[in-house]
């Protein structure tokens, strides 16, 4: 669900950078109103506004929570907004959650001020801090996503957004493979502008739409791979999230050298909010079936056997994640235990070819 188009905000790695350039659209009220009414019907409970920062009209956005609340009262929902429209809409986050609001997804991106600028992320490591605090006292969780491994990055940087995570409480609400991700540097990608990028930078591959680069310190490269193969791991076999943070831990600390103290491990039972739920379904596409209708099919099949309906989301992020044209990508929020077989049955009819079907967590580390 998007109440907007675009992004009024230029951050250097993002690929919507290069194709709306500073600028974004609001859709109608009522077409997202009744967008949220057709998804209500299918039976969905939980609304996520896939806004690359739903707070870039606040006043927009305000009014369709205003009426959405209004009609549909015991709907949730979720949105992604900019540290700095957290800092700035500080008022406006006890309606939210008095409006139904469960957390707050933000692109933290990094706490290395250096990094952060020349990403041109508009905040400091100093805001993530405040953005956290403002969530907290209006009831509401904070989902911040990074960008740990950079060509700037180093291990005293990784160490820190650990902390972070650790001291603010929120391993669960970190997916580990957030902790492996690296920059992803797409043709005519902004990041091209900063000058000390370039010599990090080893070719082009057309093939992936991505340039290849190597940090400068061979140890972070290796490092990162170890945190992608522990994540997939960790995914794969449904591992608590607070042992997966714990082996992340040792492994950074191993590099850097340091002794680390493990903290206490939280009770197994604890709802634990950023485990790998979701998959995303990568469909070629089919003319005159859209996306969005694969996702209705999945989650009405679903909902007749579940006892916690699924929420399904039907995302358009090939600019964003940097899709090819030939596909179409749509995410389903499943519950755990759905697999790529019975989700590849799901999404398709008889005689239908389905694309890709791969784990959230291998689609962010590839």
């Amino acid at each position: 669900m998007e109440t907007t188009r675009g992004c009024k905000h230029v951050c250097r790695h993002c690929p919507i950078t290069p194709i709306y350039a500073g600028r974004f659209f609001a859709v109608p009220r009522e077409v997202v109103l009744e967008d949220i009414r057709r998804q209500a019907a299918e039976g969905a409970r939980h609304i996520t506004f896939g806004d690359p920062d739903f707070l870039n009209g606040p006043a927009h956005a305000q009014r369709i929570v205003q009426a959405m609340h209004q009609e549909f009262p015991g709907l949730t929902f979720d949105f992604t907004a900019k540290i700095e429209h957290i800092l700035k809409h500080a008022d406006a986050f006890p309606e939210f959650a008095a409006s139904g609001c469960l957390f707050v997804i933000s692109a933290a991106e990094s706490l290395s001020d250096g990094i952060l600028e020349r990403l041109r992320k508009g905040h400091t490591g100093a805001d993530v801090r405040d953005a956290l605090r403002i969530l907290r006292r209006a009831g509401l969780s904070l989902r911040p996503t990074f960008i740990p491994f950079t060509p700037w990055t180093t291990i005293r940087d990784y160490l820190d957004i650990l902390d972070f995570i650790e001291e603010g409480g929120l391993v669960d609400e970190v997916a580990p493979v957030q902790l492996s991700l690296r920059l992803l540097i797409p043709p005519q990608s902004a990041m091209l502008e900063v000058d000390d990028l370039k010599p990090h930078l080893v070719r082009l591959e057309p093939e992936n739409f991505t340039w290849v680069w190597r940090h400068p310190d061979p140890r972070m490269d290796e490092l990162q791979r170890e945190i992608s193969r522990i994540a997939m791991a960790a995914a794969d076999s449904g591992e608590d999230a607070a042992l997966t943070f714990r082996s992340i831990r040792r492994a950074a600390a191993a590099v850097a050298g340091v002794t680390v103290v493990d903290a206490p491990l939280p009770p197994p039972d604890r709802p634990q909010t950023a485990a790998p739920y979701g998959r995303l379904v990568l469909l070629r596409r089919t003319p005159g079936r859209p996306a969005r209708s694969v996702l209705t099919r999945i989650s009405h099949q679903l909902s007749t056997t579940a006892t916690d309906p699924p929420v399904t989301t039907c995302v358009s992020a090939r600019a964003r994640c940097n899709v090819p044209s030939r596909y179409a990508l749509a995410f389903a929020g499943l519950q755990r235990g759905v697999s790529p077989g019975a989700l590849r049955r799901l999404a398709t009819k008889p005689g239908e070819k389905c694309g890709l079907i791969i784990p959230t967590e291998r689609f962010f580390r590839d």
